[in-house]
């Protein structure tokens, strides 16, 4: 199948992602990153330990200058600009970018891009 995405943007959110797995996530923990193809749509979900987020942090997870209690925390230098440039690079490619909490202590954020046609 072929996908429309820029594999410079993809790159950074994999980086801000990942990045942010190891950062805020406990030591030894585990990342799992899965291909999801569908029919018209393929999802990237990159899953790993750590503490869900209360319902009322996850509506600023992706907000510029974003710091939440959790990662300021674990992480007091961060500029909170991380996730809000990962979903505006994945927007930039007609995609999306979703947080879930999937247990108490893990968390997946998905990326979802349309099929392309030929």
């Amino acid at each position: 199948f072929i996908a429309n995405v820029d594999k410079f943007f993809l790159s950074e959110v994999f980086q801000v992602l990942l990045n942010n797995a190891v950062l805020y996530a406990p030591p030894n923990s585990k990342v799992t990153v899965e291909f999801e193809p569908r029919k018209t749509f393929f999802y990237i979900h990159l899953e790993n330990d750590g503490v869900a987020l209360p319902q009322r942090e996850q509506k600023r997870l992706f907000e510029k200058f974003s710091r939440l209690e959790h990662g300021v925390k674990s992480n007091p230098n961060g500029s909170g600009l991380g996730l809000f440039i990962a979903r505006s690079l994945i927007e930039l490619m007609h995609g999306d970018l979703k947080y879930d909490a999937i247990k108490k202590d893990r968390i997946r954020f998905t990326l979802k891009f349309s099929r392309s046609k030929f």
